[in-house]
């Protein structure tokens, strides 16, 4: 059983009853954990927000929060764009190569240095 709610108004224990009923996926829908982006596009929430829900999604024992690396994000937006479907004017194809290139060659310590030194993706 899954779930897509804000979390941000449940108490650690409503999650463990959460969890003790069988839920075991929860999806927080953060788009970015910058400030400054989050206030341009009207999230209403800001970074110290999801940081919040995500140690008590920690207490709840729902597991750890461990983000992405460089790799799983661009294997992640490879699927993702191999399974877009859209009536659009760019070559997938080309978009999708590249992907594989990155994942096949990129240094990816080099790109994580590079995430990390970028205000917004």
């Amino acid at each position: 059983m899954q779930m897509f709610s804000d979390i941000k108004n449940k108490t650690v224990e409503q999650l463990k009853a959460l969890r003790d009923i069988g839920l075991n996926e929860i999806s927080l829908g953060v788009e970015s954990g910058d400030d400054w982006t989050l206030q341009r596009i009207n999230k209403g929430y800001t970074s110290a927000d999801i940081l919040e829900q995500c140690h008590k999604l920690e207490e709840a024992q729902r597991g750890e929060f461990t983000p992405l690396s460089e790799k799983e994000l661009m294997e992640e937006l490879k699927l993702f764009v191999e399974n877009l479907e859209c009536d659009c004017e760019f070559n997938t194809h080309q978009i999708i190569a590249a992907l594989q290139y990155g994942i096949d060659h990129y240094d990816m310590d080099r790109l994580t240095a590079i995430r990390n030194n970028k205000r917004t993706l």
